[in-house]
């Protein structure tokens, strides 16, 4: 846990330096010859515990080309009065571990009343927020600071900071914040399936938006609708919108990079517009994006600009209203909806919903796949209506959902992110993306990790791998999410990792690929072969320190 008691005076004076320097709200790289920014970055090491015995590279970095982004998400005082504050951090390609510390101060002071931490590695993303535990209560007003750090591919780091000037205490109660969508009520993430058609539907998803065509980066798209109940009057007219609202929206993107991902002003409709005054109440507003299943050039839900989407994780929401009001100390109120991404207590200002998860792809287009009968059908005509062999005990399995999207690499891409060729000495052939989980007699091992020599499992038994390269790729790929409700009733825990047979070659299915990518960025082992030298310390230090 980080601890504010480490830090010296000076260590303190070296944050409020760059606080003072930095431009309110604007991710700014620092620079380790900048003898503010680097006395800075030394003070947010110490406080987080970073020493040069577990972190070698970042104490002797290489600069990198930064570029990172950072925000502030929410900062304030929590329910119990104590400092509270959140930035999430998005790396950019190629990177391999992310962190950073926070820290709340008091305004008038600069004494820092609350710290935290956090690390992750293979997303390119990481969300940091200050320990409710340690953290003091809060003045009048509070200010922000938050420096990251990234390890890139190439053995550089790049540190990024950004901070948030004064916010003055506001003596009004929290908002009531009421969302109801996206909401999902059986899954633990948002689920929304992307690029579906009637062929390919995904009865798993809780939102499931069809496109006439299949898109090599496809839209991302959130339905958003909910109200909020302030605690002063609107400055504006019942039922309509209201003047000199400012209105911010973002999805992080986390996979093989970090993204910030920008809403897309051609196809959202009527942005501004969906968010109005209810029609009998001054305090109360209401916004309407409303899930529709249509095309992203048609929906009236959010539209975010194209991202490539390469393997399964989740995504982050993010909406600032700043809404016009009377008879308050500002002229202005400011609440947010996010992702929730942090066991800490965040301000009554910004509400937490569940992750967002999108479903897309993992598989070439072609890739025969066994069904229960033990015919071959191609994976991109599979249904929910088919069941397929799981290469296992003779066993089968329905597919309940259907995963797709287009998808371009380079064999120069980091491992996780290339699409590799596999062949075996029985003949087999299978391309997917590094990160694809195979079956070998030892478990599941993604497709990036395997050799030539190496043994995987087959419909025929156990093969050895012939050759694993990687290639420059352009195509549309696909997965399968296995066991349905009859295949649950029989015995299948909902959560199941499941497997079946591809080209001959027995894989892992959706659920398989979200749970055995994770697993294997944080086992420092698999992975240490795969590092630049040196960094492997890092690396390992990162793995220790991720906490939520």
């Amino acid at each position: 846990m980080s601890n504010p008691s480490l830090l010296s005076s000076s260590d303190v004076a070296a944050l409020n330096t760059l606080v003072a320097k930095l431009s309110p709200k604007q991710a700014t790289t620092l620079d380790w010859s900048n003898p503010d920014h680097k006395a800075a970055v030394q003070a947010a090491l110490k406080a987080a515990g970073r020493t040069a015995a577990n972190y070698p590279t970042l104490h002797n970095p290489k600069a990198g080309s930064g570029g990172d982004v950072l925000q502030t998400i929410d900062r304030g005082k929590d329910k119990s009065g104590r400092a509270t504050a959140m930035a999430w951090h998005a790396s950019g390609a190629n990177a391999l571990f992310s962190g950073g510390t926070i820290f709340a101060m008091d305004g008038e002071t600069g004494k820092v009343l609350a710290t935290g931490y956090n690390s992750n590695v293979g997303d390119g993303f990481v969300a940091v927020s200050t320990d409710t535990p340690s953290a003091q209560k809060a003045g009048k007003s509070i200010k922000t600071l938050s420096i990251n750090h990234t390890g890139y591919g190439d053995g550089t780091v790049a540190y990024t900071a950004v901070a948030d000037g004064a916010a003055t205490e506001d003596d009004g109660t929290d908002p009531t914040i009421e969302v109801e969508e996206p909401l999902s009520n059986v899954n633990a993430n948002i689920i929304i399936a992307l690029g579906r058609d009637a062929a390919h539907s995904s009865p798993d998803a809780d939102y499931t938006y069809e496109e006439p065509q299949n898109l090599d980066s496809p839209y991302l798209i959130v339905p958003f609708v909910g109200l909020a109940s302030l605690p002063y009057e609107i400055n504006g007219t019942k039922g309509e919108t209201i003047p000199g609202t400012t209105l911010i929206t973002y999805i992080y993107y986390n996979g093989n990079s970090g993204s910030q991902v920008q809403m897309n002003t051609t196809y959202t409709k009527n942005f501004t517009g969906a968010v109005t005054m209810n029609a009998d109440d001054y305090t109360t507003l209401e916004w309407s994006y409303p899930f529709d299943g249509q095309s992203y050039t048609n929906t009236l839900s959010l539209v975010y600009n194209q991202q490539a989407l390469v393997n399964d994780t989740v995504s982050y929401f993010f909406y600032s209203f700043t809404i016009p009001v009377l008879g308050s100390p500002n002229p202005t109120y400011q609440f947010a909806v996010c992702s929730c991404n942090t066991p800490n207590e965040t301000t009554g200002y910004c509400k937490q919903i569940q992750n967002i998860q999108f479903w897309w792809h993992c598989l070439a287009a072609g890739t025969q796949v066994t069904l229960a009968d033990g015919s071959m059908d191609a994976i991109e005509k599979l249904s929910n209506k088919n069941r397929v062999r799981t290469g296992q005990d003779g066993k089968d399995l329905a597919v309940e959902a259907t995963s797709r999207g287009g998808h371009k690499a380079s064999r120069n891409d980091a491992p996780h992110a290339r699409v590799y060729r596999l062949k075996t000495d029985q003949g087999q052939e299978l391309t997917a993306t590094g990160s694809h989980p195979v079956m070998t007699p030892s478990g599941l091992t993604p497709l990036f990790g395997l050799s030539a020599g190496d043994a995987v499992s087959t419909d025929k038994g156990t093969a050895k791998v012939a050759s694993c390269d990687a290639i420059d790729y352009k195509g549309e790929f696909y997965d399968l999410k296995l066991g349905d409700a009859s295949d649950r009733a029989a015995g299948l825990k909902a959560d199941a990792i499941c497997t079946y047979v591809a080209n001959g070659i027995v894989v892992g299915d959706h659920i398989a690929l979200r749970v055995q990518r994770k697993a294997r960025a944080r086992d420092i082992e698999f992975m240490r072969p795969f590092l630049p030298k040196g960094l492997d310390t890092d690396y390992a230090s990162a793995i220790a320190d991720i906490r939520y």
